[in-house]
């Protein structure tokens, strides 16, 4: 029961991340693309 929270944990973590990744992505995407 324990590892599996902490599997949860770690996925939603990991999401959060991802997603965090994803928008800092799209806002250097957005820069180079106004600088064209």
């Amino acid at each position: 029961m324990l590892l599996g929270n902490i599997q949860a944990d770690a996925l939603r973590n990991y999401l959060q991340a991802d997603a965090a990744y994803l928008k800092e992505f799209t806002n250097l995407y957005a820069l180079l693309f106004q600088n064209e």
